[in-house]
């Protein structure tokens, strides 16, 4: 488990899925351009676990300890519009038992939840993102003409999680732990609280929504995100996240 403790409350789980899985295309272009993206889909590296094995590594809980215990992350409040920031220590955010890294409970509000997400200092951890390999999307000539991805890296406690949220579209990826995801389509908004936590939904307003399915609009796409697997969220699709045990995960922005 890399040091990361997998530990999680039974309601967060579920074995229900909705969205597809297929293997993972070699070719940029392929990606890029499949039909497929037009929804969400998971896709499957085709080494399964050992897909990003060196960036797995680096991201062991005692190796980021080492190498960035004494470096401050930027952690964002977990509501909706994430308008709070707070500096911390890596140390004191990955302490056992902190607020931080606890098993979170549905009570807190989102508001005052913090969650270490994005706002990254790229060079000073280039041993991690240095050794994640993204998902095909621009092929390397492109890259050289200008076309970028940009990759956003966090940590998160169980149960913890942003609410229902919309901006562009990218891939996600679990490096330890696993992450649950629900999704609508594009011009359907759920039912939510941007300051209640994803798990205060869960457990409240999940049960008043339907299923997706290709029939019809405006149900939700449910799955759980596992190692070796990479999920695409569509531009301007509504989606909460939900770390089930203690996560760490890296998003690809397109």
């Amino acid at each position: 488990n890399g040091g990361w403790d997998p530990a999680s409350s039974p309601s967060l789980d579920t074995t229900f899925c909705n969205i597809p899985r297929v293997d993972m295309p070699r070719d940029a272009a392929k990606m890029r351009y499949s039909p497929l993206l037009k929804r969400p889909i998971i896709f499957r590296r085709k080494q399964g676990v050992d897909g990003n094995a060196a960036a797995r590594k680096a991201c062991e809980r005692a190796r980021l300890m080492d190498a960035h215990g004494d470096d401050t992350v930027i952690l964002s409040s977990a509501n909706t519009y994430s308008y709070d920031k707070k500096r911390v220590k890596l140390s004191a955010y990955l302490e056992p038992g902190s607020e931080f890294m606890k098993q979170h409970g549905e009570d807190a509000l989102a508001n005052q939840t913090w969650y270490m997400f994005g706002d990254n200092d790229h060079p000073a951890w280039k041993d991690v993102f240095g050794a994640y390999i993204e998902p095909p999307y621009y092929s390397d000539h492109e890259r050289l003409t200008g076309y970028e991805t940009a990759l956003s890296f966090g940590i998160g406690g169980s149960g913890t999680g942003v609410p229902f949220h919309v901006h562009g579209g990218g891939f996600s990826e679990v490096l330890w732990g696993r992450k649950r995801w629900f999704l609508t389509q594009e011009g359907v908004v759920p039912q939510f609280d941007p300051n209640r936590t994803t798990l205060w939904w869960l457990n409240h307003d999940y049960k008043d929504t339907i299923p997706a399915n290709l029939s019809f609009l405006g149900g939700v796409y449910d799955c759980v995100i596992d190692v070796g697997e990479v999920l695409w969220f569509p531009a301007n699709w509504y989606h909460a996240t939900l770390n089930i045990g203690q996560t760490v995960f890296m998003s690809t922005f397109v």
